[in-house]
């Protein structure tokens, strides 16, 4: 077993944060008008310290449309946004994978 895990890093026997799925299946989480409005608050004041100042040009967002209804408008932070809008998780971590491999 390492011995100096790094942050993030846990042992194969840490126990890890779990919450049952609400409603019948993950996939029809519902996220109600005040959910996305709590989440456009939460995200736009962490996407302003992460995006301020130019240090990106470009970024990539892989969520779902109902997700993504929660973010600002990102065209206010000078930077090219990545989005894939199809598909499952599958595509969207082909489209990321093929993303990195630019870079």
């Amino acid at each position: 077993m390492p011995k100096n895990l790094g942050h993030g890093d846990f042992e194969g026997t840490a126990l890890l944060a779990y919450e049952p799925p609400k409603g019948d299946r993950w996939m029809t989480h519902p996220l109600s008008g005040d959910d996305v409005k709590a989440g456009k608050i939460k995200n736009e004041s962490f996407l302003k310290r992460k995006l301020r100042g130019n240090k990106y040009q470009e970024v990539f967002l892989a969520m779902g449309k109902r997700y993504a209804e929660a973010l600002l408008d990102l065209s206010k932070f000078n930077v090219n946004v990545i989005f894939p809008t199809c598909g499952g998780s599958g595509p969207k971590e082909k489209a990321l994978k093929e993303w990195l491999r630019k870079y």
